[in-house]
């Protein structure tokens, strides 16, 4: 995810520590809490690189272009805000089928005392799930891809 990474993030990068490092003494959180930052990053990563390999395999099936990385974009998007305002259905699609809500929701939920600490456990367990299903589908995509004919 780090492509498209330029001078301005830098300063995007210093300006979100910064309102982290505020909120949290804001917010009181408990500094323990702070181990949990290293494991929702990488689990983050997980997720979004296998949501990226996952939506490319549509290529592999169609002969039309499909825009995949601005489809990714948008997904990330909706993820920004909390799971609880989307209806039912979308809420299980961001909770199994694609877990977005394991990395940019539950982790919220855990700070401010909603869900249990340990459900921490389940976020990177769930994204290398993720992760390697994403990998095995496009494995199953490269097996049927036709080609060009160049």
């Amino acid at each position: 995810m780090m492509d498209g990474f330029d001078d301005d993030s830098w300063g995007e990068l210093i300006v979100g520590i910064i309102v982290l490092a505020y909120s949290w003494i804001s917010l009181k959180i408990p500094a323990l809490y702070a181990l949990f930052i290293p494991v929702v990053t990488v689990s983050g990563c997980l997720v979004y690189a296998g949501m990226s390999i996952a939506l490319s395999t549509v290529s592999f099936f169609t002969i039309a272009q499909a825009d995949v990385a601005n489809l990714t974009n948008q997904i990330k998007e909706l993820a920004q805000y909390p799971i609880s305002i989307y209806p039912k259905v979308i809420r299980i699609i961001f909770t199994f089928l694609c877990p977005v809500a394991f990395i940019a929701f539950i982790p919220s939920l855990i700070v401010f005392h909603m869900v249990n600490v340990w459900v921490i456990l389940a976020i990177p367990l769930v994204s290398l799930i993720f992760f390697l299903l994403s990998v095995r589908i496009w494995k199953i995509g490269v097996k049927h891809y036709g080609g060009t004919g160049t």
